[in-house]
């Protein structure tokens, strides 16, 4: 059984709020598009992290940035900050996910690229 992304992106909610689809976690601020995905290991259906993409319709991707399970303490070490086949059930019902500073890191770095109010 695979890992279900959606689940993990939903209770990691990084972008807070937007939409979990599928694979991808998906919010808009004005003409700037962001998404976050798991970000696999070398080994298939192991994650360490999340992905944030900054983009704009016009531009394309104007950003990209790497956020680890283990340096935002959001997982327990016991499970070696990896979301894997064996851990996800639990993880995805928000069992020992603790993503508090994850997403303050997360709303950090795309603050950079939010829309500037017009004056």
């Amino acid at each position: 059984m695979s890992v279900s992304h959606a689940c993990i992106l939903t209770a990691l909610d990084v972008l807070d709020g937007g939409v979990v689809e599928g694979r991808v976690h998906i919010t808009r601020s004005g003409p700037v598009i962001i998404t976050a995905r798991l970000h696999e290991t070398i080994r298939h259906d192991v994650y360490d992290g999340v992905t944030v993409t900054v983009a704009t319709l016009t531009a394309g991707e104007i950003a990209r940035n790497f956020f680890s399970f283990s340096q935002h303490s959001t997982l327990p070490e016991a499970e070696n900050s990896k979301i894997t086949t064996y851990n996800h059930h639990d993880m995805a019902m928000g069992g020992d996910i603790t993503p508090a500073r994850l997403r303050s890191s997360v709303a950090n770095y795309i603050a950079h690229f939010a829309e500037t109010p017009a004056s």
